[in-house]
């Protein structure tokens, strides 16, 4: 029933021209609507690893992981998501409780959870990202950096990590982003 409540809200959206459009923000409704209702109960599916000194080792490094992640949302070249991704993989065989915490969060865990459903990203952020790290990379090896090593180094970096952005799969959604779609779609009640 939910679900044909949400295609109505998608048709009736203001300026979506086709039937293409509609069907995008109806996919991006309906993720965040099961993301909505997960909330909360993440942890219920998982069970935490039976070893403590194995657990405080995932808790550690999932800590370690969302604090990179939390920095990398102000420093360019840290990625905000894959620290988020790796923090969510560490909680979920450290702690059920911890693993809800992240995945019920308002600000990562739709992602986190975009991510854990597609495995892909849209378009253009794919682009963005690719466009980030080769700006970032350029400035940085041109102008900061003094040895040859150094230098060489980075660029190594920067083509490893240009080569991971380049192998993450696209959306089909011609750039559509189902985390933005939902936002976008306006919550409307039908009157009668």
């Amino acid at each position: 029933m939910k679900t044909n409540e949400a295609k109505t809200r998608a048709d009736a959206a203001p300026g979506a021209p086709d039937a293409e459009r509609s069907a995008g923000a109806v996919e991006g409704a309906d993720l965040r609507q099961r993301w909505e209702e997960r909330r909360g109960r993440f942890g219920d599916d998982v069970s935490a690893h039976r070893s403590p000194v194995v657990r405080a080792l995932y808790v550690a490094a999932g800590t370690l992981s969302l604090a990179t992640g939390i920095i990398g949302i102000f420093v360019p070249l840290l990625p905000t998501t894959v620290f988020v991704l790796m923090a969510a993989a560490c909680y979920v065989k450290a702690s059920p409780r911890l693993y809800d915490r992240v995945m019920s969060n308002r600000f990562v865990g739709l992602p986190v959870y975009t991510w854990q459903q597609n495995r892909s990203l849209p378009p253009h952020i794919k682009v963005f990202a690719i466009t980030v790290v080769v700006l970032t990379f350029t400035t940085t090896i041109t102008f900061a950096i003094e040895p040859l090593w150094a230098r060489i180094s980075l660029t190594v970096l920067g083509l490893g990590l240009l080569a991971f952005l380049w192998r993450i799969p696209t959306t089909r959604t011609r750039g559509r982003c189902p985390v933005l779609d939902a936002a976008r779609t306006p919550e409307r009640s039908r009157s009668a």
